[in-house]
């Protein structure tokens, strides 16, 4: 009798990820990156309406087309995001740009962090985590 192994958890979300993120990378970085705006869009509609399943479901999304973006080695195609209308978009933008270009990033995150909202807040704690070196970036 052969066995299976049974994933279960977050062992099951991760080995779905990686299988998403191998059918993402046939996508050009032009559509993983209007993916990722999309993604971060909705999540932070999300965020604010606190429908946390919706936001959790974009967050996996958003983290999805961003891998594609690492494993195609465009990953510097979020820059062109910092300065999206969208304070979610730049927010994550920035988040994710700061091992890329740490000071187009931390210029976007001082942006935005003194708007108002769960926008605002978001940038000083990405900030913030970012200076004691605890900020974990999928």
């Amino acid at each position: 009798m052969a066995r299976h192994a049974v994933l279960r958890g977050s062992a099951r979300l991760r080995a779905q990820r990686y299988q998403d993120v191998r059918i993402a990378v046939s996508k050009s970085a032009t559509e993983l990156v209007a993916e990722y705006r999309q993604h971060a869009a909705r999540h932070g509609v999300a965020t604010e309406t606190g429908d946390h399943k919706k936001a959790n479901k974009h967050y996996d999304r958003l983290v999805t087309a961003l891998l594609a973006l690492r494993a195609e080695g465009a990953e510097r195609a979020l820059l062109g995001l910092l300065s999206d209308d969208n304070a979610a978009v730049r927010c994550w933008a920035a988040t994710n740009s700061l091992e890329i270009d740490e000071e187009q990033a931390r210029k976007a995150l001082e942006g935005a962090s003194s708007q108002p909202g769960i926008a605002g807040f978001n940038a000083r704690m990405v900030l913030s985590e970012w200076d004691k070196g605890t900020l974990k970036i999928p």
